[in-house]
């Protein structure tokens, strides 16, 4: 279980200049993401099936936020599988791809969802909360 203080605060971390920190890697085409002043949505983790990941399916759903950027991070086992919001065939393009983790914001002011569909490694799940604290921190989420 871990506690963090309001990203709004001035919390003082600074992204690590030593190691691989989180990649966010927008969509071709897009701006780099811009999260400062945002709420940041993201699943719990180590729930029943999968629940945190089904509800923020529903909030992506609910408010019709497309993915703007693709999520790098060494503490997640990497995933590639089908796209979650397209049904194979009904693109006359190639299949996009669901990631391990992925940024969505959409016309709805300062919201961002941040999808987690992998696992994080064994043992690293303590490394991965530092991880994203650090970039929110670094990015001025709001909360």
């Amino acid at each position: 279980k871990f506690w963090l203080p309001p990203l709004g605060c001035d919390c003082g971390v600074r992204a690590r200049a030593s190691g691989r920190a989180m990649r966010v890697t927008p969509e071709a085409g897009e701006p780099p993401v811009d999260v400062k002043g945002h709420t940041l949505v993201l699943p719990g983790c180590g729930s029943l099936v999968n629940l945190g990941e089904l509800s923020t399916d529903a909030v992506v759903s609910t408010f019709a936020l497309k993915r703007k950027a693709v999520v790098e991070s060494r503490h997640l086992l990497p995933v590639a599988m089908a796209s979650a919001w397209e049904a194979p065939g009904q693109t006359c393009g190639p299949l996009k791809l669901t990631t391990a983790a992925e940024l969505y914001q959409g016309d709805v002011p300062k919201l961002s969802v941040l999808q987690v569909r992998s696992m994080v490694a064994e043992g690293r799940r303590a490394a991965f909360v530092q991880e994203l604290w650090e970039w929110a921190c670094a990015e001025g989420v709001a909360e």
